[in-house]
């Protein structure tokens, strides 16, 4: 539903919609409308009300539609190409949908030279108009209903999807749709590293009290009323199988962490984790990197191609993972496309890969704590199927 009218849910069903021309009185006597309404209530799915019908001057569209909504009628007012341009237009069907009226008739109306001058108030010599046809109004009404600002368009910044350099927010693929806006173009408060005001943001918790004061976050919330969403629950899902699979993956994650909480085998949980990681992120390797030694590095054990590979990483700032446990922060890397960033790109080290006779496109690094907030490990899932790690893989 787009409107929410009734005539669209009656048109929306399948169902038979009749509709009602009322025309309005060639003066201000409201009471010639209201009339016809109460006669011909409960007749009708809606009620057409016309706009300067033979090209004569009458009480207004609008402002009949609104009278025939106070005795209980829907609306569907006209609004006729010929009588105004296209700034007048869409100034009448703002106003008109601020006052409750959900329905329009686009049409050129009747030429003005149709109408009899003198008694019936035509102007036959009145210039016509037709800034815009008939088609050409349905595409600007259409867009006044459904178009809605992104977060780029509202920052009027340089990070947009056509961007060299994307906002996370621009190409968040699984926040499509959601508030009505383009990617995460209308969530852009719950993407990490947002380039709000030309800087990156952090994760949620680090911005939200910029997000929350900001103009654009209040503007999505008052245009989405009910409907607006703070967070989505479940990303990307978009039926129920995917759903019914998604929760299935939460359950075995749920039953490691039971599993956790009565008897602890390492390697037992090291090959659970991984199992589940690769499962939840689509991703072809997933690596648990522990702690260990003094000094401390991080100790990592695969098999790639059938061999056991054992792997040492320092806990600096010359990896990916490395950094990750440095500065216990999660690190999304992709090598190319619209997710790369250049600052990851010079982080990432080639070394690796050559070591292990490998390639990695893709690297999502997370770092596990204990409860003292001490680093225990990271958590690594290696080259995603779908070719970048999404903030849902996060």
């Amino acid at each position: 539903m787009k409107s929410g009218s009734n005539l669209e849910k009656v048109l929306s069903n399948g169902d038979f919609a009749v509709t009602v021309e009322i025309g309005p009185p060639m003066d201000c006597n409201a009471e010639v409308v209201v009339n016809k309404a109460r006669m011909l209530k409960g007749y009708a799915d809606a009620f057409n009300i016309t706009d300067n019908q033979t090209a004569v001057v009458r009480l207004s569209s609008i402002a009949s539609a609104i009278l025939i909504m106070r005795e209980g009628l829907e609306p569907v007012i006209q609004m006729t190409c010929g009588d105004g341009n296209r700034l007048a237009i869409q100034s009448d069907i703002l106003g008109a949908a601020a006052l409750g009226v959900k329905n329009c008739l686009c049409i050129a109306g009747d030429h003005q030279s149709f109408g009899a001058a003198g008694k019936l108030k035509g102007h036959p010599g009145a210039k016509n108009v037709y800034d815009v046809d008939s088609i050409q109004l349905v595409s600007i009404l259409k867009g006044l209903r459904d178009e809605k600002l992104n977060c780029w368009d509202y920052l009027k910044c340089d990070y947009g999807p056509e961007s060299s350099r994307p906002c996370p927010a621009a190409v968040d693929e699984t926040s499509d749709g959601v508030n009505g806006g383009l990617n995460a173009g209308r969530i852009c408060w719950s993407v990490k590293n947002t380039r709000c005001f030309n800087m990156k943001m952090g994760s949620f918790i680090e911005k939200k009290k910029i997000c929350f004061t900001c103009g654009f976050f209040h503007r999505v919330k008052k245009e989405e009323g009910e409907k607006f969403q703070m967070f989505k629950l479940a990303q990307g899902i978009k039926n129920p199988s995917t759903l019914h699979s998604m929760l299935s993956l939460i359950e075995d994650m749920m039953k490691i962490h039971d599993r956790l909480n009565s008897q602890f085998d390492l390697y037992t949980t090291i090959r659970d984790i991984t199992s589940e990681a690769r499962k939840v992120t689509w991703a072809r390797r997933s690596i648990v990197f522990l702690v260990k030694g003094n000094p401390p590095a991080l100790y990592g054990d695969f098999r790639l191609r059938g061999k056991d590979v054992h792997v040492k990483i320092e806990i600096n700032d010359d990896s990916i993972v490395g950094f990750a446990a440095n500065h216990k922060q999660t690190v999304n890397y992709a090598r190319e496309g619209l997710r790369a960033d250049t600052d990851l790109q010079k982080l990432f080290n080639r070394s690796f890969d050559e070591q292990c006779n490998c390639n990695t496109n893709s690297l999502l690094a997370v770092p596990v704590f204990d409860s003292e907030n001490r680093i225990l490990g990271v958590i690594t899932a290696v080259n995603a199927k779908k070719g970048y790690f999404s903030p849902d893989d996060e």
